[in-house]
């Protein structure tokens, strides 16, 4: 069989100096002319209802670090990768519900291999969605 190295992520949190929200929008949901016919399901009826899209709301993240992060790919904020290895990241975050005017946590942290990860401690920061 083959064998892997995988990479581990570096033992420290990336060194954030500054997380800014900018470009927030708020969509309202509507709800679609696609209809899904009433189903069975074991002995239960679930009836047909029309596709609804909920609230969501779209911003941008602009995480800044304090110095480059030696040895990594980029940062992965929220879930969501970020290449680069610049000290600037940026990345559009989409969210379900209306969150303008409202706290909202950041988790960064960076890695070290596209494939399989390799993750650093992870940084939560509170930010308000303006």
């Amino acid at each position: 069989s083959a064998v892997f190295t995988i990479s581990t992520g570096l033992k420290s949190a990336p060194p954030i100096k500054s997380i800014k929200i900018s470009k927030v929008k708020f969509k309202k949901g509507y709800r679609t002319n696609t209809w899904v016919k009433g189903y069975w399901f074991g002995n239960t009826y679930y009836p047909g209802h029309y596709v609804r899209i909920p609230d969501r709301t779209s911003f941008t993240v602009t995480v800044t670090l304090n110095k480059k992060l030696k040895g990594t790919k980029g940062l992965v904020i929220n879930g969501k990768k970020v290449s680069g290895r610049s000290k600037t990241f940026k990345k559009t975050m989409l969210v379900e519900g209306n969150i303008k005017g409202k706290k909202y946590d950041i988790v960064v942290s960076s890695f070290k291999d596209h494939n399989y990860g390799g993750l650093s401690k992870g940084v939560k920061r509170k930010v308000t969605i303006k």
